[in-house]
């Protein structure tokens, strides 16, 4: 890893907080209705990693589903935030990284396809925004993950080449971004993402304690 990396770039979901499952929840909230459900298998290979429009819309047209993308992306964005308000925990290691990451002089930064709401209700509920310079939405950006749109505009705004920001990511199309974006990535799975492909992360680790060895 190049010394001169001092900005860190965290994906939010299966990162900072274990959202997958709360992600899948309300997903089947809204596919209730329809007597259409789910499952955890088809959750990890269409949803994980990429943004809630793109997501919406694929269930739309696989389910046959009456409703325009916008109603639905709106019922799943209002079921999500009721589950979200009662499970905010950060994923295990993550407060002791971001302190040793700020302390060590480190800007950070968040780079998630959630919406900005969520991404900044998440932060403020485990009371880190503060050590975040920036964060960047998938509603921001023309691409989502595995495009590099996300990331390079996290660059942009920081004002740093991308070459010089290390990414930590727990998905491969996360991983796929980052690396197109030209940056470092390491790769955390979860149990979500354990049989995703990461062979194109610079590093794969554990969980997030093991980060702090490498920075």
């Amino acid at each position: 890893m190049k010394k001169v990396s001092r900005t860190v770039i965290f994906d939010m979901d299966g990162v900072i907080i274990d959202s997958e499952p709360m992600q899948l929840a309300a997903y089947n909230v809204v596919l209730g209705s329809h007597a259409v459900q789910l499952s955890e298998e088809d959750f990890i290979r269409w949803c994980v990693g990429r943004r809630s429009p793109d997501i919406v819309a694929f269930l739309r047209n696989h389910f046959q589903l009456p409703e325009s993308v916008e109603y639905l992306l709106s019922a799943k964005s209002t079921a999500y935030a009721s589950i979200l308000r009662e499970n905010i925990r950060p994923m295990p290691g993550l407060l002791p990284l971001l302190d040793h990451l700020t302390s060590s002089g480190y800007r950070l930064a968040v780079a998630s396809s959630s919406s900005v709401a969520d991404i900044e209700e998440i932060l403020a509920g485990l009371r880190v925004r503060k050590q975040f310079q920036i964060i960047v939405s998938g509603e921001e950006v023309s691409n989502g993950k595995p495009a590099p749109d996300i990331f390079l505009e996290v660059a942009h705004r920081l004002g740093v080449p991308p070459d010089e920001c290390v990414v930590i990511e727990d998905s491969q199309s996360g991983v796929q971004a980052a690396v197109q974006a030209g940056m470092y990535c390491i790769a955390v799975p979860n149990r979500f993402t354990a049989a995703h492909d990461f062979s194109r992360a610079h590093m794969r680790v554990p969980d997030l304690l093991a980060v702090s060895t490498l920075l």
